[in-house]
């Protein structure tokens, strides 16, 4: 149990790093690049982490190899760097996932506050994951409506981690929702998951 919980803890804080990152990023503290950085760095020590303590599997490493081949290619790419902000919006799920492992999953940081954090990670859980595929499909038109050939190759490797990370998002959100015995969607899932997506179209228009 100690050692579940020491597993949970270390997320947790990786998670929580990230989010104050992001507001950061967000409130013009920190560059793209350090922000970028900084993510790479949190992702390896999440890995690591995992890998240590038993929770790694396919799904894991999917996710965290694309992700970085993500981070990489913004980061280090000419034809991508303009786009580099990507990156630190796809890490928004990092804030639902900030509440997962402080008081939803069943090995938590603080298991007493369970009852307290259910409703507030299932809102956040799908605003994050319809924001997030929002903001990659819209940036992939955006960029298909653009004049060089490089737009669509733009247009195309987002439309692929689109879908990477849905299918991923789509597994990940059972597992959570079933663990909490909540499958069934209610009217404000619905309503969260379109408010996500609506605000994910206009945010590639402030960038692109």
């Amino acid at each position: 149990m100690a050692s579940k919980n020491k597993y949970a803890k270390i997320q947790l804080a990786a998670f929580i790093s990230s989010c104050i990152s992001i507001l950061l990023y967000w409130n013009k503290f920190l560059s793209t690049a350090r922000a970028t950085d900084f993510e790479s760095f949190l992702l390896v020590v999440r890995a690591l982490n995992e890998m240590l303590s038993g929770h790694f599997d396919i799904f894991d490493a999917l996710h965290h190899v694309c992700t970085l081949i993500g981070l990489f290619l913004l980061s280090t790419s000419q034809l991508f760097r303009p786009h580099a902000w990507l990156g630190i919006h796809m890490q928004i799920l990092h804030f639902p996932m900030t509440i997962w492992y402080f008081g939803c999953r069943k090995d938590c940081a603080f298991p007493h506050l369970r009852r307290l954090c259910k409703e507030p990670f299932r809102v956040a859980w799908l605003a994050a994951i319809s924001y997030r595929a929002s903001v990659l499909f819209v940036t992939a038109i955006v960029q298909c409506m653009g004049a060089y050939d490089g737009h669509i190759l733009v247009a195309s490797t987002c439309l692929g981690f689109n879908a990477v990370f849905c299918v991923l998002d789509v597994y990940w959100t059972r597992c959570f929702f079933s663990s909490q015995g909540q499958l069934r969607f209610s009217a404000l899932d619905l309503f969260t998951i379109a408010t996500g997506f609506l605000v994910g179209m206009h945010v590639p228009h402030f960038y692109d």
